[in-house]
């Protein structure tokens, strides 16, 4: 289950369920609940003492009892930390190339993404990465990188097999004629 989205907070983070889930037979670090384990993990980050976090607030995943629900960590940057953050990259050497710099040799970057099995139903998770892949070449073209972008389609074997037993079933001497 996907926590909603929300213009309240800037990152879900969901590693209290999925190590709560992950050690539960070896005793979840001595955490009765996954809400127990959120709350420790909220109680050890202070966000009055980090330069980067506002607040996290718990949302609980599902509407069961919360004892045996799963919970997320909705985390609030604060805002100083973003701007001082845009500004470093902003002010980076990698940032600020000349445009004499820029005609020459460029380092290259390869970033392949998406790889959809083209043998199965494509879905929102292909979007997804693909939006995510073009963001990442965006950046690096950004910083002064020449990017090369691949979409990498696997998987034919299935596609192949399926015209080989089509020409078989219909053409059985297409060897010979």
């Amino acid at each position: 289950m996907q926590a909603e989205r929300n213009k309240e907070w800037d990152y879900v983070c969901p590693s209290a369920m999925k190590f709560f889930n992950q050690f539960k037979k070896t005793g979840s670090f001595g955490f009765a609940s996954c809400l127990d384990m959120a709350n420790a993990i909220v109680a050890n980050i202070e966000p009055e003492s980090n330069d980067a976090i506002e607040k996290i607030d718990l949302a609980q995943a599902g509407k069961g009892d919360p004892a045996k629900s799963g919970f997320f960590l909705n985390i609030t940057l604060k805002q100083s930390f973003i701007e001082s953050q845009i500004k470093k990259i902003y002010l980076s050497p990698q940032i600020s190339i000349s445009a004499e710099e820029s005609k020459g040799d460029k380092e290259r970057v390869l970033v392949d993404f998406s790889s959809p099995n083209i043998a199965k139903n494509m879905h929102v998770g292909h979007l997804r990465s693909t939006i995510q892949g073009d963001s990442i070449c965006r950046i690096f073209e950004f910083l002064g990188y020449e990017v090369l972008r691949r979409n990498h389609v696997g998987d034919w074997g299935t596609q192949f097999g399926m015209l080989i037993a089509e020409l078989d079933d219909n053409f059985p001497d297409f060897l010979t004629k």
